[in-house]
């Protein structure tokens, strides 16, 4: 991950953060230097180095958020983290089932590719 100035001064004014990776509107009024591109305004998230910095800067943690059971869940810690083991084995099927998808799908685009180049020989 690259690494980018966490500080700016612009106009006397010290920026600590983006504001491209709030998704507040004030996207377009960033005072960042490398900031107020059409790079910023993409949705849903932000293609600034600075906004991929900040979202990216925390992903190593995203993991681990939901493996506490919360506080009005009711029965063990094993009971709970057996649900989620499910949850995450149904996702990763699913993300699976449609890479596969997307690749027949490619596959096909380009057999019809070929076909219609034989087709105009």
């Amino acid at each position: 991950m690259k690494k980018f100035k966490s500080r700016e001064l612009h106009a006397g004014v010290v920026y600590i953060d983006c504001d491209c990776y709030h998704r507040n509107g004030l996207q377009h009024d960033c005072p960042r230097t490398s900031c107020t591109g059409p790079p910023c305004k993409v949705k849903p998230w932000p293609k600034c180095d600075l906004g991929m910095y900040f979202m990216n800067k925390w992903n190593k943690y995203y993991e681990f958020l939901d493996t506490v059971p919360p506080i009005s869940f009711c029965g063990s810690k094993e009971k709970w983290q057996a649900i989620l083991e499910e949850e995450r084995q149904k996702l990763k099927e699913k993300l699976e089932e449609k890479e596969r998808g997307e690749k027949e799908d490619a596959d096909v685009k380009t057999e019809r590719v070929r076909e219609m180049l034989a087709d105009a020989k």
